[in-house]
């Protein structure tokens, strides 16, 4: 960032914004693969294991068939709309099957694949979650809305954002919590992260026993969403009348809030994939393959999904440096 002069700031304690533009990283970016005459336009075919026959056609042997020095050993071809290739060492860095409109393929599972990797089904991962639609006829009212929240499935929780929109949830805690909870599962939400919202009506009671329910939440909540869950999660009346019991069912429907879905966002819309080459049979080290020497797998394209905040973008880098030693 400072070689390039790109101003950057610093939100929410670990997420880093461009101040001017983001267009500025993509030129670093293309700077440094000028640096190193890195060429674009290649559209890959097919990649297959290099032969003697396919070394001769391509004049890598001699006539005679005399093998190449032993510093040199092709071993993969690499066929592209430009011509044939052939290497010693293969880096697939393809990334993920997310946002084929973009140009994403699968055609470095078809490579791994290929060459006898098992492939951890991929599934759509930073995602948002639609609701089923007896939640949506009731909370669909509600999109534009955005409030802090505590989201949790099974031991996996995160505080941070939630936004409403037209089918379902979304924001920063729905994407985290994605790469946990698969479609079908049920999330447990609060919606009063901040407070003990059981401690703080009967603290209201005591001190504004004619305040409304709605009015209290209201201090708290979004006006909108008191207003959608009335009826449905309390009745409202003055705070004098709300038995115990009562409140103690009020704050448990907002601190507990239970959301099943009916399905994610599928992959051509998901910001990553989760899924890919295992990588139990790839070297934690040098992202080499166990099962074939010189093939080595980088970025999202390998079974790692990391939360939101940049990390899937830091793993791509870190695991292509990593790579880049050794291939």
């Amino acid at each position: 960032m400072k070689k390039h002069d790109i101003a950057y700031e610093t939100k929410n304690e670990t997420q880093l914004f461009c101040k001017r533009s983001s267009r500025e990283l993509l030129n670093a970016l293309l700077a440094e693969c000028g640096v190193v005459q890195f060429k674009f336009g290649y559209k890959i075919q097919t990649v297959d294991p290099s032969t003697p026959s396919t070394i001769l056609r391509t004049g890598r042997f001699t006539r005679s068939g005399q093998a190449l020095p032993q510093q040199f050993t092709p071993k993969f071809v690499v066929n592209t709309n430009q011509g044939e290739f052939i290497a010693k060492s293969l880096v697939v860095a393809t990334g993920g099957i997310t946002y084929p409109q973009l140009g994403a393929t699968d055609l470095g599972l078809k490579i791994a694949k290929q060459f006898g990797h098992h492939i951890i089904t991929p599934r759509p991962a930073l995602t948002s979650w639609e609701m089923s639609k007896r939640d949506r006829a009731l909370f669909g009212t509600l999109a534009g809305i955005s409030l802090p929240v505590k989201i949790s499935f099974g031991i996996k929780c995160y505080s941070d954002s939630l936004l409403f929109t037209h089918t379902g949830i979304s924001g920063p805690a729905v994407y985290n919590i994605s790469l946990y909870a698969p479609a079908g599962d049920e999330l447990k939400i609060n919606l009063c992260p901040a407070l003990n919202l059981l401690e703080h009506l009967t603290t209201q009671k005591t001190k504004r026993p004619q305040a409304f329910v709605k009015t209290v939440l209201s201090e708290l909540l979004p006006q909108r969403l008191v207003l959608t869950v009335n009826n449905h999660w309390f009745v409202d009346k003055p705070l004098t009348g709300v038995s115990k019991n009562e409140l103690e069912q009020i704050a448990q429907a907002f601190a507990c809030w239970k959301l099943s879905s009916e399905k994610s966002t599928d992959l051509k819309t998901a910001k990553v994939m989760a899924g890919g080459v295992d990588t139990r049979e790839l070297s934690s080290k040098t992202m080499e393959s166990l099962k074939v020497k010189n093939l080595y797998f980088v970025g999202e394209v390998m079974d790692v999904t990391g939360e939101q905040g940049g990390y899937n973008l830091h793993w791509a880098w870190a695991s292509g440096f990593c790579a880049g030693q050794f291939a």
